[in-house]
């Protein structure tokens, strides 16, 4: 009688444990929850107009950043098909040193995505100096 008490406490250790493995299983792991950190970029920029971060049509937001601590390192940035230029006629939008451009709020709520999923190039009056591209 013991050893087949024994293979009774076994076997209902056993379905004990299918059981709950089952009900683990069965609801699926719980989805890590959506955090709104943004993908950062850092690009290197020079004197000449560049690239600075490709398109994308699912970017929800976009902040550029000029990183650089020295108050005479400007950069200017625009949308892809302009040209930005620094000097006295600069086109585009100016970055001074640890400044930040987002497109307005208001305009990225009006349904035209206010350039976010637009490629950005930029340009600076400094040689190597680097940008920050956020990207939500």
């Amino acid at each position: 009688m013991t050893a087949r008490k024994g293979w009774f406490v076994i076997y209902a250790a056993a379905i004990a444990i299918a059981i709950a493995a089952a009900i683990t299983f069965a609801t699926g792991p719980k989805a890590q929850p959506t955090v709104g950190l943004p993908f950062a970029t850092s690009t290197s920029v020079g004197t000449s107009s560049t690239a600075i971060i490709g398109a994308n049509p699912s970017r929800r937001s976009i902040s550029i950043c000029n990183p650089s601590s020295t108050a005479a390192n400007v950069c200017n940035v625009a949308p892809t098909g302009i040209t930005p230029t620094t000097g006295a006629t600069a086109v585009g939008v100016g970055l001074a040193a640890l400044t930040c451009f987002t497109p307005p709020s208001n305009v990225m709520n009006s349904g035209t995505g206010g350039g976010a999923g637009a490629g950005w190039n930029g340009i600076c009056n400094a040689a190597s100096q680097s940008l920050i591209v956020l990207e939500w």
